[in-house]
């Protein structure tokens, strides 16, 4: 947790190391028994993903982007100074940034991407009484059980890091089929229920509820976690890929963009 601090001051995040009193008075319903050293931030927000989505394509389209929807492209070849893609569009510069289809759209450019797609669950629960009338809670991100636990409306939501336990789709060489499209799978309770079992330890008001929604989709990972940003070795192709964290990190991808 003081590697975390020491994260936290490099990038000008404010945050402390908080006693487990101290993340009582801040998440009443959360079970601090055994907690050691629990850091505290204040910038933190969770956001709802396809809102944002708009708002970054929104402010694109006023600094003078195009952006063509339902569009596919299956391949590139070089014309040129230029790229030309199936689509017939020309293109100067190409942004991989096409998740689980990366190393196929990588393989059109002669670029091999490491990355694979994962699994991941987060479940919601019905209505939680105790949340009725009253502000939301913070957020808890939690080391015993590798995952995060969160008011969601009404509700409870427990997302979990599976791990080692985390299963991988759509391995290289066949990578992702074409077809599939905001794909989700079917929720794994056998590789998670002792997750949840640790979860509800933590926060036993959620154990006795039904479960509302199980969410089972892949997430990219690349081999050491972190994200593959900048120049892919072919000339004008770059890459934004292998994001664990997903729509989270756009912002400081942004800015840690080659030249701005």
């Amino acid at each position: 947790m003081k590697s975390i601090m020491g994260v936290g001051r490099l990038l000008d995040r404010p945050m402390v190391l908080a006693g487990a009193e101290e993340a009582k008075k801040g998440n009443p319903f959360y079970n601090t028994e055994g907690m050691k050293a629990p850091v505290q931030t204040f910038e933190d927000r969770h956001i709802d993903p396809s809102s944002v989505t708009q708002a970054l394509a929104s402010a694109a389209r006023n600094r003078g982007a195009k952006i063509a929807r339902h569009t596919l492209i299956t391949g590139a070849a070089r014309k040129g100074d230029m790229w030309r893609l199936t689509t017939d569009m020309l293109a100067e510069h190409v942004v991989i940034a096409a998740g689980s289809y990366a190393y196929q759209v990588g393989a059109w450019f002669g670029v091999k991407i490491p990355l694979v797609s994962c699994l991941h669950h987060y479940l919601v629960t019905d209505t939680v009484p105790e949340f009725l009338g009253r502000p939301e809670l913070p957020m808890m991100r939690e080391n015993s059980f590798g995952g995060y636990i969160r008011q969601e409306q009404k509700s409870g939501l427990i997302g979990i890091y599976e791990g080692l336990a985390c299963p991988t789709v759509w391995t290289m060489p066949d990578a992702a089929p074409w077809q599939a499209e905001n794909e989700l799978f079917d929720a794994d309770y056998d590789a998670i229920g002792d997750f949840h079992m640790r979860a509800f330890d933590r926060k036993p008001i959620l154990a006795e509820l039904g479960i509302k929604r199980v969410v089972c989709g892949a997430i990219t990972h690349t081999s050491d976690g972190g994200t593959l940003v900048g120049p892919s070795g072919a000339r004008n192709v770059w890459l934004a890929r292998g994001s664990s964290i997903g729509l989270a990190g756009a912002a400081v991808r942004g800015k840690l963009w080659p030249n701005g």
